[in-house]
């Protein structure tokens, strides 16, 4: 699951930098004719598309499978059974150290797995700590811009369909590459202001130390 999700979003990073033009031109076409297109009512109907098909293809592929067996059942009968001098005799020690060989390569993948998992939460236990702290005013001036941009989505929402916008937001996405070098690799807007923030983690570790009064010093003397 977690490597299809980022095979598609290095899948739209390379549709967004050109990488292959007539891919991202198709792909870009295809997108604002679905967008334009796109109903409420199509959202169930294309879950509903997938639950057939994967009921047709488990149908199609228990009817090959019983095929497959009956094929093999006759190919047994007709077949002669080998002797027991003809019979390779296994290599036991060979056999021991595959198995090892593939238990330690289980072993390592499953630790690489746990390790991106665990990467992966701490980065997005890292980005609602600093959503919270947008919301909480701990830098008021970001917070400040944040409600300024709020004001003028709603008037936005509220005058322009928001079929236009989507539209509008997937050419502006796929419009960054022209005009730049040839090196330039576009930016998130969003994630770039998110990351400005501060977490929990960074609040306590950069957090100000009270100094005492030199009054206090000298009573404690």
């Amino acid at each position: 699951m977690l490597k299809g999700t980022v095979d598609i979003v290095q899948f739209i990073g390379c549709c967004f930098r050109w990488e292959n033009p007539w891919l991202s031109l198709s792909v870009l076409m295809t997108t604002i004719v679905v967008i334009w297109n796109f109903e409420l009512y199509m959202l169930p109907f294309l879950l509903l598309f997938f639950l057939v098909r994967n009921v047709i293809a488990e149908y199609r592929q228990n009817r090959l499978k019983k095929s497959d067996d009956s094929l093999d059942d006759d190919t047994k009968s007709n077949t002669v059974q080998p002797t027991s001098a003809d019979e390779e005799i296994p290599d036991a020690d060979i056999n021991t150290k595959e198995q090892k060989l593939s238990f330690l390569g289980v072993i390592q993948s499953i630790q690489d797995t746990i390790m991106e998992i665990q990467s992966q939460i701490d980065n997005v236990a890292s980005a609602l700590e600093r959503i919270k702290n947008l919301f909480n005013f701990t830098v008021p001036w970001l917070s400040t811009l944040f409600t300024i941009l709020l004001v003028l989505v709603v008037i936005g929402l509220y005058y322009i369909p928001l079929r236009y916008l989507i539209i509008g937001v997937v050419i502006g996405e796929f419009a960054k590459r022209f005009g730049k070098p040839k090196g330039y690799s576009p930016n998130n807007e969003l994630a770039d202001f998110i990351s400005r923030l501060p977490s929990d983690t960074e609040l306590m570790r950069y957090q100000e130390l009270k100094v005492l009064p030199p009054s206090s010093t000298r009573k404690k003397r």
